[in-house]
C-alpha cells in the first residue's frame, strides 16, 4: 500500500476532476433556462424617467396595437416604478458604500409607493407612516426594522414573492432588497442619505413577454422601439432575447469544454489504474511463483489476486465519491456567482453522473483484474 501511495492518489483526485467536471456543466446546460432569466424578470423592457410624467397607459395602448398589427401576443404585463439605492448592509442598517468594505455586503434597494405596489400586484395594502415591506431576493431579511442611512422604517411584512424578481434564498452574490413605502415623500426620505431623490431619481420600467413568431416579434420590437424612443422621459429599450440567446450558445459551449476535460481526465485515470497494474502483476510474478510451489491451489491465487486488486480499486473510488458529496456545497456556492441556483438539479445530475462513473470504474476494475491474473499465471 506505500508503494500504491502516490498512483491512488493520482487515481482518485482524477476521478473527483471526471465527477465534478461533467456533473457541473452539464447542471449548467440543463438549467440555463433559469440562469439566463436570472434578474431579467421581462423579455422586452422599456425604460422612463417618473420626473418627465410620461403617459404609460398610452404606451401600453400603442404596444398592444403594434403587437396585433405584428402578430403578437403580450403576455405578462408589468408596470414597475422605483428609485435604485446602492448600500452597503450591515446587518439591519443600509449605509454608503466604502471602498474598505465587503463586496459580500453590497448590495441595491429598490424604493417604491405602496400604490405603485398595489397595482403591480393587484393587491390592497395600506401603510402607515413610517412603515414598509421588504422583499429579498436573497436569505430573508429577519429584522422587524430598517434604517436606510438615518431613516428608520418599521417592517410590516417580509414578503416571499412579487411579480418583478424571483427569491433564490442561497444567493449570497447578487442579493438584492425591494422597500415599498407609504408615498413618494417616504421614498425621498429614505433615499436621502444616498442622494436619490424619490421623483428624479424614479425609473419606470414597463416590460412583457412576446409570444409568436421570430420575425414577427423582432418586427413587433423595432417598431416599438422607434415609438418609445420619441415619448418624453425615454431613458431605454431593451430586448433580452439576443441576449439570452448569446448566453445559451455560450453554456452549450461550456458543455463541450467540460465533456472534453472530463475525457481527458478519464483517459488519463484508465491509462494508469491499467499500466500501475501491468507493472505490479510483473513485479508479483515471482512472489505467486513461490505461493504456488508451497501449495497454493489456483482457486486460492485468483481469490488473492481478487482481494488485492478490488481494495487498490475501491480505495480511490469511495474517496473521489467522498470528495464529491463534500464538494458540493462549495460547488453550489461557485455556481451562484453565475446565477445557477437548481440545488436539486444539481443533485440529481451528480447523482446520476456518479452512477456513470462507478460503472465505468467497475468495467476497467473487471478487464485490469484479468490482466493482471494472466500475468501472474505466466510461470
Amino acid at each position: 500500500m506505500k508503494k500504491s501511495a502516490a498512483s491512488l492518489s493520482n487515481i482518485c483526485v482524477f476521478s473527483t476532476m471526471v465527477m465534478i467536471t461533467v456533473a457541473c456543466t452539464v447542471s449548467v446546460y440543463l438549467g440555463m433556462d433559469s440562469i439566463v432569466s436570472y434578474r431579467i424578470s421581462r423579455d422586452v423592457e422599456v425604460y422612463y424617467s417618473y420626473s418627465e410624467n410620461p403617459d404609460l397607459e398610452q404606451i401600453r395602448q400603442q404596444a398592444a396595437l403594434l403587437a396585433e398589427k405584428n402578430n403578437v401576443l403580450l403576455k405578462d404585463e408589468l408596470v414597475f416604478p422605483y428609485a435604485e439605492v446602492k448600500t452597503c448592509q450591515e446587518g439591519n442598517r443600509m449605509r454608503d458604500r466604502r471602498q474598505d468594505d465587503n463586496y459580500m455586503n453590497w448590495t441595491i434597494v429598490k424604493l417604491m409607493t405602496v400604490d405603485a405596489y398595489n397595482e403591480m400586484e393587484g393587491a390592497s395594502v395600506s401603510l402607515e407612516e413610517g412603515q414598509a415591506l421588504i422583499f429579498s431576493t436573497g436569505a430573508d431579511f429577519l429584522a422587524d426594522r430598517i434604517l436606510m442611512g438615518d431613516e428608520e422604517f418599521v417592517i410590516k411584512e417580509e414578503l416571499q414573492s412579487n411579480s418583478f424578481c424571483e427569491k433564490k434564498v442561497n444567493d449570497t452574490f447578487n442579493k438584492e432588497y425591494l422597500l415599498v413605502v407609504r408615498d413618494m415623500d417616504a421614498v425621498t426620505r429614505a433615499g436621502a442619505s444616498f442622494g436619490v431623490d424619490g421623483i428624479r431619481d424614479t425609473t419606470c420600467r414597463y416590460g412583457f413577454n412576446p409570444s409568436g413568431e421570430k420575425e414577427n416579434i423582432d418586427s413587433f420590437s423595432q417598431e416599438l422601439n422607434q415609438y418609445a424612443s420619441e415619448v418624453t422621459g425615454f431613458m431605454g429599450f431593451s430586448d433580452h432575447r439576443e441576449r439570452m440567446s448569446e448566453q445559451e450558445s455560450m453554456y452549450g459551449g461550456l458543455l463541450f469544454i467540460g465533456i472534453f476535460f472530463g475525457s481527458i481526465f478519464l483517459i488519463c485515470l484508465l491509462i494508469i489504474m491499467y499500466y500501475k497494474q501491468i507493472t505490479e502483476g510483473f513485479e508479483d510474478q515471482k512472489n505467486f511463483e513461490i505461493m504456488q510451489k508451497v501449495g497454493m491451489s489456483d482457486g486460492e491465487i485468483r481469490r488473492t489476486i481478487r482481494k488485492q486488486v478490488s481494495m487498490v480499486f475501491a480505495l480511490p473510488l469511495v474517496g473521489a465519491l467522498l470528495h464529491t458529496v463534500m464538494g458540493m456545497k462549495m460547488v453550489c456556492m461557485l455556481l451562484g456567482a453565475i446565477n445557477f441556483f437548481e440545488t436539486n438539479l444539481l443533485i440529481i445530475v451528480s447523482a446520476a453522473v456518479c452512477l456513470v462513473f462507478a460503472c465505468v470504474y467497475v468495467l476497467c476494475y473487471s478487464r485490469t483484474s484479468r490482466t493482471y491474473y494472466r500475468i501472474v499465471k505466466q510461470m
